[in-house]
């Protein structure tokens, strides 16, 4: 290539690059604006909890004015009940601030190694100061400040005594999916807050679970630490998928010691049964050992489904990218069947079989993924074999997963009430709810039913607890018109209470389109062909095709996750207690989400300085 051609080629996609910016700029303040709209209602709510409604307090501030000058930490000296009206009232004002301050801290983690961590650790612990998330102490919040600054000036010490090369991020490959991700993180978490909040507000509240009118501060909470996690991520991308590969390598050596194979496997079964005892119910006792468990399935679940993710991504990413014998393969699909049954096991000893269902039904769309890498292969191919081809992979495509689906739902509804008593009861319930023991699934379509006559109540205006509770001619209690579960189980249902079915279905069309962008901002784009490693199918950088994988499997969970909630909510499925990802009420899945959402976030040639050890042999 000649010079002025090269040039002329730098200066086209450093172009390229900040037009990509500015549109991601353009497109996180249309969202922030959006969703400062859309929280008005909220701050009516909150500006009634003071009158004698479900959060009456009167140390509240009328106006942000008057919470600076009396209020030295904000939400530090307030209780749930204030905190949770102050989170109402001022709806409007940190929505936007959280996607604002979140998208300059985003350009700082993908233009920077060293001090970006320590940055977004010392803004984050700054802000928690104000925002006092889960209740945490100020100590905590020192020491994450403290922790921060160390980073800092560790980073600026290391980068004197680095040689001066020229910075990365002009060479950025940004491309416009990259672009899109922030903005949709920001509007889908936002939506998903909105009317979790207005339930809380407005929502019944049983004796036994008073805790549920704080669905919204709790939430709130989650989206403070969740986009901590997203940018913790996208700084420190590289680094978890070179430590995810020299994971498995030691893995791989331990396996050929003395005795590899017989640690290994006792620590395998160790870590699951840990994890399972995390979410095992406090009572009963598990059985023989008659030990309590941690009453925490929400979290186990989500990291069993965690480790069961990156098992198939491994898996896919070695033995879909990489050249390999057939014993080799075979081995490794072993492996990753083993690591399964060992999330399988802690699965249930949890008692959280929620996962287990939607892990099923991701890997029977899963096999779809060779009529994908048959489609990518197209490119060099004549225009006419290529017209054949991906007619051919399209159609696999469409048979495999659309079959895959429709296996899982027959093995739902005609197989397993053979053979379990509560698969039984649920598929009872789907075809008649209203006759069902429990009336959670016919207090939902009781919302949706009401809601489709008016097109969607909005916030601040859906009836809760019933049309005669809403008029004061009744009280409002559990079975009046909503159940406590709504938010966690039947997510849809909220979200056509609010806006209709047509905008809960625009909703999850969205919610599709966005993880679409995920998968397509994570591939390696084609500016990263310098470093390809022998044996690699695809050109490109290595780790950078691994951590495409960590982000594909994870969206198509997440895709299956949404069918098995909505499908459940719509009566399609006898399924209900899987919430709805981002829509849904769900802190630890919002969280273990940011982090392989912070891996799709940052372009990847930031990474084209980084020479990772090509785990080929592994």
């Amino acid at each position: 290539m000649r010079p002025e051609t090269s040039s002329s080629y730098q200066v086209a996609t450093l172009r390229r690059q900040h037009l990509f910016s500015i549109g991601e700029v353009i497109l996180t303040l249309t969202v922030c604006v959006l969703l400062a709209w859309l929280a008005q209602p909220l701050a009516v709510l909150g500006l009634n909890a003071g009158l004698g409604e479900r959060y009456a307090s009167s140390d509240v501030p009328e106006s942000w004015v008057q919470m600076w000058a009396t209020t030295p930490g904000l939400f530090s000296r307030f209780g749930d009940d204030s905190r949770a009206t102050l989170l109402l009232r001022t709806a409007s004002f940190w929505l936007p601030a959280f996607g604002l301050l979140g998208l300059g801290l985003l350009h700082c983690a993908r233009a920077a190694r060293g001090w970006a961590s320590g940055l977004v650790i010392l803004s984050w612990s700054a802000l928690a100061v104000v925002w006092r998330p889960f209740g945490w102490p100020i100590s905590a919040d020192a020491i994450g400040a403290l922790v921060g600054l160390c980073l800092l000036l560790l980073a600026s010490r290391s980068a004197k005594g680095a040689p001066q090369n020229i910075s990365t991020s002009r060479h950025e490959s940004k491309t416009v999916w990259n672009s899109l991700v922030w903005p949709g993180w920001v509007l889908l978490t936002g939506i998903g807050w909105l009317w979790i909040a207005d339930f809380a507000a407005r929502g019944p509240v049983a004796a036994f679970r008073p805790g549920a009118k704080y669905f919204g501060l709790h939430h709130a909470d989650a989206i403070f630490l969740a986009y901590a996690i997203v940018l913790l991520a996208a700084a420190n991308s590289a680094a978890i998928v070179q430590g995810l590969a020299r994971l498995v390598a030691t893995l791989t050596l331990l396996w050929y010691r003395p005795r590899g194979p017989f640690v290994l496997f006792t620590l395998s079964v160790v870590f699951a049964f840990a994890l399972g005892w995390l979410g095992h119910r406090i009572n009963p006792p598990l059985p023989v050992l008659h030990v309590a468990g941690g009453g925490m399935p929400h979290i186990s679940g989500e990291l069993l489904r965690l480790v069961a993710g990156f098992a198939v991504s491994w898996a896919a990413y070695r033995y879909g990218e990489w050249d390999s014998s057939g014993s080799r393969l075979w081995r490794g699909l072993a492996c990753t069947a083993a690591i399964g049954l060992l999330c399988l096991f802690g699965l249930g000893v949890s008692g959280d079989m929620g996962p287990v269902i939607i892990l099923s039904l991701a890997l029977l769309m899963f096999l779809a993924a060779p009529a994908v890498k048959l489609a990518t292969r197209i490119k060099s191919a004549s225009p006419a074999r290529r017209r054949q081809m991906l007619a051919l992979a399209l159609l696999g495509i469409v048979i495999l997963v659309s079959g895959g689906i429709l296996l899982w739902r027959t093995a739902l509804i005609d197989w397993a009430p053979q053979f379990s008593h509560t698969a039984a009861l649920r598929e009872a319930a789907r075809q008649d709810p209203f006759r069902a023991d429990s009336p959670n699934l016919a207090q939902a379509h009781w919302l949706m039913d009401a809601a489709r006559n008016v097109g969607g109540f909005g916030l601040g205006r859906v009836p809760y607890c019933g049309a005669k509770a809403h008029i004061g001619a009744a009280v409002c209690t559990l079975g009046s018109g909503a159940s406590i579960q709504l938010p966690a189980d039947f997510a849809f249902a909220g979200l056509a209470a609010t806006w209709g079915i047509g905008g809960a279905a625009a909703c999850i069309a969205l919610l599709f389109a966005w993880l679409r962008t995920l998968v397509l901002s994570a591939m390696p784009s084609r500016l990263s062909v310098a470093n390809s490693a022998p044996g690699l199918r695809q050109h490109g950088n290595p780790l950078g095709w691994l951590r495409a994988w960590l982000v594909a499997v994870p969206c198509l969970t997440a895709q299956a996750q949404v069918l098995v909630s909505v499908g459940g909510t719509l009566a399609w499925t006898p399924l209900t207690g899987v919430t709805l990802p981002l829509l849904g009420y769900g802190t630890a899945a919002l969280c273990v989400t940011a982090v392989w959402v912070g891996l799709a976030v940052r372009p990847i040639s930031d990474w084209a300085a980084v020479q990772p050890k090509y785990p080929h042999q592994n």
